[in-house]
This record gives C-alpha cells, structure tokens and sequence, in this order.
C-alpha cells in the first residue's frame, strides 16, 4: 500500500513538471509569434513613411499571418490597398476589421505591442535595427560604448550601410588608432581624405618601446611623437628596429621607429 502510495506521488510530480515544462514552451513560442506580427507591422510602417505601399502590404501579410486579429495591421493595410486603387482588397479588408473589432481584447498583445514599439525607438537596442537595418546614423550614434571593440563594431556597420560618410572612417580611424591598429587606421584616414578634401595626410616619425625582449621585466609600452610632416597620398607607413639598453637587466631593449599616416584638416 505505501509503495502505491509513492508511485503515485511520483506519476503526479512528473505530470506537473511535463505540464510547467509544456507551459513555458507555449508561452515563448507564442511570445516569437507575437513578436513577429510586431516587427513585420512596424518594418511595414517604415515603408509606408516612404509611400513603398507594395513593400509595405507583403510586410503586413507576414504580421497578419501571425496574428491575424491584428487590428492596425489590418487598417493600415486596407490604406495601401486603397492607396494603390485595389478596392476590391480594401473592401475585403473593412469587412473583415468590422468583425475583430466585435471580438475579444487581447490584453497580452497590446501589453507587448507597446513594449516592442517603445524599443523600436531607442538606438541602443538591437531590436532598433530589426525594424531600421540600414539605420546607418543610429550605429554612429551607438558608437559611444567605453569599449573601443565596441566602438569599432558599430562603426563597421555603419560603413557598411552607408560607405560614402567620412565621419564614420574618421572615427574608426580614430580608434583603430588608439588600439594601435596602424595600418587600419591609415587605410580608414586615406578614405577620408579621397571623400573629403577638407582633410590632409601626414607622416608622424613615433618612437614605439616595448618591454625588454631580455628580462621581459620593468619595460613598459609608450609612445614618443618625434616629428610631424605632410605627405602626399603614396606615401607609405615604415618601421625600423633598434637597440637600446634596458633599465632594468642593461641588456636589450627594442625600440621601434614608425612612420604613422594620420589625417588633420587642412589649415
């Protein structure tokens, strides 16, 4: 009898585990569900900013198809219709949101709605750019992370978007620079000086010492400006290698001699 007992309390705990288990995978998939219907009508929303009424319909259809009580994605795209003179759709459409709107609220979903709408605007959520992808200036301004890695990433993707912009080159010049990227930073600094003549390239002579290839000790990396002079855009970087006496074991310390390629603006 206390074993019937057991078994019972057993068959019962794992029936509430499968069920909270089940639960859990109905609500985050229906949770992508929503999501999707959301992100769909707002990329369709854009489209309708720049009158792409066509574009904007087969985005409203992906958010319908997903949630098909979706009561402005269907007014919204009743107007494309309309805007495009198919009154037989737009019709269809209106009869269509006279019945939804006779259903039942979905809290939930406007609960949502307003969460996702909201993050859609802000900049420094990677939602932003599944409703605005080619949202080149967002990336610019998103390149204000403490993280130089960071500052890069972005500004890569700016690029990307948008190659014909020389702050973004300018700034990852900058970075790539200060993470002692040279030859990245110099390639960056001729983009900006091909897209905008306002800019010049110069040549600065650095003295680069690293820690003492001997005694791997109290060396330390630092950087001496030794000369500045303008150059011309065939110009290339150089390095040269010397020896000087380390601090610390009085053997070898290297010293490296490089000619940067930086840009200023012109005077």
């Amino acid at each position: 009898m206390k074993t019937n007992y057991i078994l019972l309390n057993i068959f019962v705990l794992l029936f509430l585990i499968k069920t909270n288990a089940n639960c859990q995978t109905t609500t985050t998939e229906s949770l992508k569900i929503r999501k999707i219907a959301i992100t769909e009508y707002l990329k369709a929303m854009v489209d309708i900013s720049n009158e792409k009424y066509d574009s904007a319909i087969v985005k409203f259809n992906s958010s319908l198809k997903s949630k098909p009580d979706f009561i402005e994605a269907l007014e919204y795209r009743m107007i494309c219709y309309g805007k495009l003179g198919k009154k037989d759709l737009e019709n269809q459409d209106k009869e269509n949101l006279a019945k939804i709107k006779e259903a039942k609220i979905d809290e939930e979903f406007i609960k949502d709605f307003k969460i996702f709408s909201e993050s859609s605007k802000n900049i420094e959520s990677d939602f932003h750019y599944e409703v605005y992808p080619n949202d080149d200036e967002g990336y610019f301004k998103r390149a204000n992370e403490k993280s130089y890695d960071l500052k890069i990433k972005y500004l890569t993707k700016a690029i990307e978007i948008n190659p014909n912009n020389f702050k973004y080159f300018k700034d990852r010049g900058f970075y790539y620079e200060r993470t002692n990227y040279y030859s990245l930073a110099e390639k960056d600094y001729r983009k900006v000086v091909e897209l905008n003549p306002k800019y010049e390239l110069y040549e600065e002579e650095m003295q680069l010492l690293e820690k003492c290839n001997s005694c791997n000790g109290s060396g330390f990396t630092s950087t001496l400006v030794i000369s500045k002079q303008k150059v011309n855009s065939k110009t290339k970087s150089s390095t040269n290698e010397n020896k000087n006496p380390c601090t610390n074991c009085k053997n070898g310390k290297t010293f490296y001699y490089k000619n940067v390629i930086l840009i200023r603006e012109k005077k």
